[in-house]
């Protein structure tokens, strides 16, 4: 199996191809608590020398947790806001930023209480670098690493973290690429597709891909921001066509992951949602679901790398032929329900490709 020197290799030279004369950002968190083995830092020295070495040069962007919440919480918001004007002008001086803190950052918003307010402002702010990053055909990338910060925050194993991150960079030269170009080329936006339970054709879900941008994360980047690990493709959907029953093997939503959950629809209003065990939880997750938002995002994984699944939603995706929708609650905390025990048809119920 590869190991993770190679994966600093591979994203400096073949994925990201760092020329000289390039400015790349690296972004993390320094966690000042503990030691890990496999922390911000120690990835960031790596990059940071390895990138110098093709004649590039990194900026390093760093906090700790802690500036991040007091920032939030001791900020006047109009002091907090930053204009889109300021990331406008600041993306014109990089090319690339590797954000390592993702998505850690995200949990430290979402486990603290933050007035709405705020978090609509960070959600914005990233919204505008993420855009001008496209607008002016940058780069950004979001490594994923498995580090034990996040092993601790799902509660997953961090030897089961490691194996499947690594194990996904295995087949980069496979038919992994074939196979996701081929399913873009194939799904036409405005057309209806269903999503049929392999062993219950009762079970069905109708949906609609939407004309947005959609894109494959594969052994190159394809669009301007990507989300590791390699091997998925990433549609929109529009969620008012989403009609009849899922039934999901699994469901993610912040830290927790549920097994078994069966939705309803109709036309995009939800129904129902059944949980194997109601509790507490299962009402928190309702709620977010009930109030998601109207984005919502559609995933096929086509890693043949990987099998089995991690428990965390974002290697998870790209296992291969497994099928995932992604809502957003009202402060954008994805909520996705997965399945790879359907298959995708079209309108003559025809497999697409899988």
């Amino acid at each position: 199996m590869i190991n993770i020197s190679q994966v600093y290799n591979y994203l400096i030279e073949e994925f990201l191809q760092i020329s000289p004369e390039q400015i790349i950002v690296l972004s993390g968190l320094l966690d000042t608590s503990k030691s890990c083995e496999l922390s911000d830092i120690k990835i960031i020295e790596e990059l940071a020398i390895m990138i110098r070495v093709k004649g590039a040069y990194p900026v390093l962007d760093l906090a700790t947790k802690t500036i991040k919440l007091r920032s939030l919480e001791e900020t006047p918001e109009e002091k907090y806001y930053v204009p889109d004007e300021y990331f406008s002008q600041w993306v014109k001086l990089v090319d690339i930023i590797i954000d390592l803190s993702f998505p850690e950052i995200r949990n430290i918003f979402t486990d603290n209480y933050i007035a709405s307010n705020k978090t609509d402002l960070i959600n914005k702010s990233l919204q505008s670098i993420y855009k001008n990053m496209l607008i002016s055909e940058k780069k950004v990338l979001l490594p994923n690493f498995p580090k034990p910060s996040i092993a601790e925050y799902y509660n997953i194993d961090l030897t089961d973290l490691e194996r499947f991150y690594l194990s996904s960079f295995e087949p980069i030269e496979s038919k992994m690429n074939v196979k996701g170009l081929k399913i873009l080329n194939h799904i036409m936006p405005g057309e209806t597709y269903s999503l049929k339970s392999s062993d219950n054709e009762e079970s069905i879900l109708k949906l609609s891909i939407s004309d947005h941008q959609s894109y494959f994360v594969s052994n190159k980047i394809t669009n301007s921001y990507t989300v590791l690990p390699f091997g998925y493709v990433a549609l929109t959907v529009n969620k008012n066509t989403l009609n009849g029953v899922f039934k999901a093997d699994k469901l993610y939503y912040k830290n927790i992951c549920r097994e078994s959950v069966i939705l309803t629809f109709s036309y995009g209003n939800i129904l129902s949602i059944q949980f194997e065990n109601n509790d507490a939880l299962s009402e928190i997750i309702k709620v977010g679901i009930m109030n998601s938002k109207d984005r919502v995002e559609f995933f096929i994984g086509v890693n043949n790398g990987v099998s089995e699944p991690c428990n965390f939603n974002y290697y998870d995706r790209c296992l291969d032929n497994n099928f995932s929708l992604v809502f957003y609650d009202e402060v954008n905390n994805t909520i996705e329900i997965s399945s790879s025990s359907v298959r995708l048809t079209n309108e003559n119920s025809k497999d697409i490709l899988l």
